[in-house]
């Protein structure tokens, strides 16, 4: 029988990680040295524990490192894979850190690859991304009761307008994210409206 091969150190802290032993994983990702070739995949790995834990400054700093090594697109499937999965997750730390005009630049990276039928599938969603970061980044505002810019909302619908016209899964996600824009202004008319306006009833966010 062939000799079982030996699980890589990104492996390894996946396996800690997916079993609840963060020190383990945390200690199996350090372990990996600069100069493995392994080292990319131990970023985006700790880069992505990071932004678990909420530890977004951190998450940064790892996704920094990352695509300061592999600036752009691999061209073998897996490393090209991983690179996608970085530039997602470290759209979201950016997101989550207020930075919506870098959350969208960094979604430049995602390579375009056509589909069989010869449509641009990734520009739709590199577009529908870059537009729900903005999104995102209003609602945020509307939680934490700070100004909300109606016309970057109103701006998102007309772009998301001829994304909803497709045969992928970009349609249906544009639709709902339509309605959710429609919901941040509601609410924060509500919010920002003068009390004799809203009738009493208290701020709801």
């Amino acid at each position: 029988s062939p000799k079982q091969q030996e699980p890589t150190g990104p492996d390894r802290a996946r396996f800690f990680n997916a079993t609840g032993n963060s020190k383990q994983a945390d200690a199996a990702v350090a372990a990996i040295r600069k100069d493995s070739p392994f080292y990319p995949q131990a970023l985006i790995l700790k880069g992505q524990v990071h932004a678990a834990r909420r530890r977004f400054n951190d998450a940064e700093k790892t996704f920094q490192e990352y695509f300061t090594m592999i600036p752009t697109a691999p061209k073998r499937r897996a490393e090209r894979e991983d690179f996608k999965r970085a530039i997602r997750i470290f759209n979201r730390v950016l997101t989550e850190l207020g930075k919506g005009k870098e959350a969208a630049a960094i979604l430049d990276k995602l390579p375009m690859e056509s589909s069989s039928d010869g449509e641009h599938t990734a520009e739709r969603q590199v577009a529908y991304l870059k537009i729900q970061a903005l999104i995102d980044i209003q609602e945020a505002n509307l939680k934490e009761k700070k100004p909300v810019d109606v016309a970057v909302l109103k701006s998102c619908i007309a772009q998301l307008k001829p994304l909803q016209f497709g045969r992928d899964g970009v349609s249906a996600s544009a639709s709902l994210q339509t309605a959710r824009i429609y919901n941040i202004i509601g609410f924060n008319e509500l919010n920002t409206a003068k009390p004799e306006a809203k009738g009493g009833i208290k701020t709801i966010l």
